[in-house]
């Protein structure tokens, strides 16, 4: 973020905030070329101050008074994200609130954060753009061939679509789309089983069936209760694998 408003290296000015715009900086101290606050000439005359936090700083450190304008980049932790939020709220009667901007690629799968945009009611105050790989230019067939290629497979939807992948607690890193099948009527001369893991807090159960001729275990069923939360039983068939 300081080197798209200030530009590269020492090179202050030549970023989003034009030269003859910046009035001064203050550098943060510990880190060699970053810096802590930017001073910007306003179109009023008067003087707008831009700090620079970045999210190792911890939800304290965003801790402070009403902000005009939040631009979090890259996808924050609930924390800090609701904490920003509450910085743009106005604290004057007939003040308007300010904005907060949030720019990231969903790598963290559907998180409670990513929900919050994706399932907003339209025409509320979240208003979510999605930005796929179409909406970049600069970028060549060739390029994008290249690039699609070195992305692994579970990751692709979301650098290239803006679509959340998997988990990141996910065990195996596959995309769904390669092991999902349709549903269909389970033979009845497949073996079955389940397996069952219990917790003290939480349980959980698998179901799956085998394919004797092409060895393809089918997972069709699951089940799962956690403390103080509802049972979670599904039907559907899950995926297949070679077993």
């Amino acid at each position: 973020m300081q080197r798209a408003l200030l530009g590269g290296g020492a090179r202050y000015g030549t970023g989003l905030i034009p030269a003859d715009a910046l009035l001064d900086t203050t550098p943060k101290a510990g880190i060699p070329e970053a810096v802590e606050t930017i001073y910007v000439r306003h179109v009023s005359g008067g003087r707008s101050e831009i700090a620079l936090k970045s999210y190792d700083q911890q939800v304290e450190s965003f801790y402070g008074t009403k902000k005009h304008l939040v631009w979090l980049d890259e996808e924050a932790d609930q924390g800090i994200y609701t904490e920003c939020l509450t910085r743009t709220l106005s604290t004057v009667p007939g003040e308007p609130n300010g904005i907060l901007l949030f720019t990231f690629t969903p790598l963290w799968g559907m998180t409670e954060v990513v929900r919050q945009f994706l399932e907003a009611e339209p025409g509320g105050q979240k208003l979510t753009v999605t930005a796929t790989w179409d909406d970049a230019p600069h970028l060549s067939p060739e390029t994008r061939a290249e690039l699609y290629a070195s992305i692994p497979a579970y990751q692709r939807d979301a650098r290239t679509k803006g679509i959340p992948q998997l988990g990141s607690g996910a065990i195996y890193q596959i995309a769904d789309e390669d092991i999902l099948v349709k549903p269909f009527a389970i033979p009845e001369h497949w073996p079955r089983a389940y397996g069952l893991d219990v917790g003290w807090n939480k349980t959980a159960a698998l179901w799956g069936a085998r394919d004797g001729e092409s060895g393809v275990v089918y997972l069709y069923s699951e089940h799962y209760m956690g403390k103080e939360e509802p049972i979670v039983h599904t039907e559907a068939i899950a995926f297949g694998f070679q077993a």
